[in-house]
């Protein structure tokens, strides 16, 4: 040290005399040790369950992880992804199939199927982000567990207002899933959703219309799905999940075009684009009615620039009024709305019926422990919670439970959350006594306390007229109870 011309460490800081100094005050990851000086890092007390702060830790690693993406175009491709590989892992549940292989989110897609074709570059073993994520840090979770967290933190990292999804864990992983990709949707058209999602997933035409609005995420390729392009008409757009997905059905002259190893999809025309767009025809039947198949020969908006198809398509409010009726709903008040909250909500509501289905047993969030103070939620009324020890879960309390006192008056008896007492709604409407109900106006007429330990009003004094127009009204004196 210059200042004293004596020997000091670099950074003294660093190092630790006691357990003590190294404790991040974070139970879950394990108790930190000083050992020769250095904190050490614990071992994670809950192996096998899932709490609150470690799952908001993996929304922030995927942010992370999207966000270090510079181009847009890579970025929407990068969430896309991400929501694609949840979907085509809850897109195959059978509620018509025996459990064994009822499907769901399980963790399980042929990677090798044709219809998953892209997926492999999602979650690979060379290379693949979110999987080095997952052998890292989260390999404590199921695959299926992960998928779904990932996809919701995909959803919440590329939205405008940072959308919360709901979230349960203790989905169970399977291995092996032939079945699987046969019961994906083609994108020939609307029989296709009501097969996959209607009769097998067993959700409603507003599920399946908001499950659709994810396309605003990302695009297809030629080397995937055949289908090449994003949904979107700016490669900025396509990393935004937003309703626009919807505008767009409505905003462009969609036609069909031709694919020469995917069959048909839809674009529009326009001079100086960023990029040229595609919907599917499961895209585009929620709003037209348009046949299955690659044989269309309309165009969405037959006054706009159409490239020769000159017939209108039809709209599908009559023969899908339900979809028709959701789409619309979802633009949340018109195509120059912000309003993305319809859609949110819709969407919310069935992206948790498709992640949960055929998952028993879901868990809301763990709290782990290592003392019962560790549980105390400060709420006596819900019971004392405890630390199980073998597994350093916090266990729930027994409630406290108030017997009715009998009298009407005082309203229901409750627990009173400062004390874990019960107490009276409204006490102070009890009597035991008449005195006790006497508003001191002798006008009014005499209270009374009934049976029921109520207040009863008495018969106010009616005052007849003296017959004499000089002294004006008669009226009840409230000091005398005389008119």
């Amino acid at each position: 040290s210059p200042a004293t011309g004596t020997c000091v460490s670099e950074t003294p800081d660093n190092c630790c005399v006691s357990d003590s100094e190294c404790s991040d005050g974070i139970f879950c990851n394990g108790v930190e040790t000083c050992v020769n000086g250095d904190c050490v890092a614990g071992v994670s007390q809950c192996e096998n369950c899932l709490n609150e702060e470690l799952y908001f830790a993996l929304l922030d690693d995927i942010a992370v992880l999207g966000n270090a993406v510079t181009s847009s175009e890579e970025r929407g491709h990068f969430w896309g992804g991400i929501v694609r590989l949840a979907a085509h892992d809850f897109m195959d549940f059978d509620q018509n199939a025996p459990q064994e292989t009822i499907g769901g989110s399980d963790g399980c897609v042929d990677f090798a199927a044709a219809d998953n074709a892209g997926l492999e570059r999602v979650w690979c073993d060379d290379g693949c982000p979110i999987k080095d994520l997952y052998d890292t840090s989260y390999s404590f979770m199921s695959r299926a567990d992960f998928w779904v967290a990932a996809a919701n933190a995909a959803i919440k990292a590329s939205s405008p207002t940072g959308l919360q999804l709901p979230f349960r864990w203790g989905r169970i992983d399977r291995e092996l899933c032939p079945e699987s990709s046969s019961r994906l949707p083609a994108p020939s058209g609307c029989s296709q959703i009501q097969s996959t999602f209607i009769d097998r997933m067993g959700l409603t035409w507003t599920d399946a219309a908001a499950l659709m609005g994810a396309h605003t995420l990302g695009g297809g390729s030629l080397q995937n799905s055949g289908h090449q392009e994003i949904w979107m008409d700016t490669n900025a757009e396509s990393a935004v999940f937003d309703k626009r997905f919807y505008e767009e059905i409505f905003r462009r002259s969609w036609f069909p075009r031709e694919n020469t190893n995917a069959g048909t999809d839809w674009t529009w025309g326009g001079a100086n684009r960023e990029v040229e767009s595609m919907m599917l025809h499961t895209d585009i039947c929620l709003v037209f009615d348009i046949p299955d198949g690659d044989t269309q020969d309309c165009c969405t908006d037959a006054s706009g620039n159409c490239r020769g198809f000159e017939t209108q398509c039809p709209f599908a409010d009559i023969v899908r009024s339900e979809a028709f009726g959701a789409v619309e709903t979802f633009l949340g008040g018109g195509l120059n709305s912000n309003d993305n909250g319809p859609f949110y909500d819709g969407f919310s509501v069935a992206w948790e019926k498709a992640t949960e289905n055929g998952a028993a047993d879901l868990s809301e969030f763990t709290k782990c422990c290592a003392a019962n103070i560790d549980c105390d939620d400060g709420n006596t009324c819900n019971g004392i919670e405890t630390c199980d020890l073998s597994s350093n879960k916090c266990l729930p309390g027994d409630p406290v439970t108030c017997p009715d006192n009998g009298l009407v008056c005082d309203g229901a008896e409750v627990c009173s959350p400062a004390t874990g007492t019960c107490v009276s709604e409204t006490p102070g409407n009890c009597c035991a006594s008449d005195s006790e109900c006497n508003d001191g106006n002798p006008c009014n007429g005499i209270e009374t306390c009934n049976s029921l330990s109520l207040c009863v009003s008495g018969t106010p004094i009616t005052c007849e007229d003296n017959g004499q127009t000089c002294d004006g009204a008669e009226i009840c004196s409230p000091a005398t109870g005389t008119c």
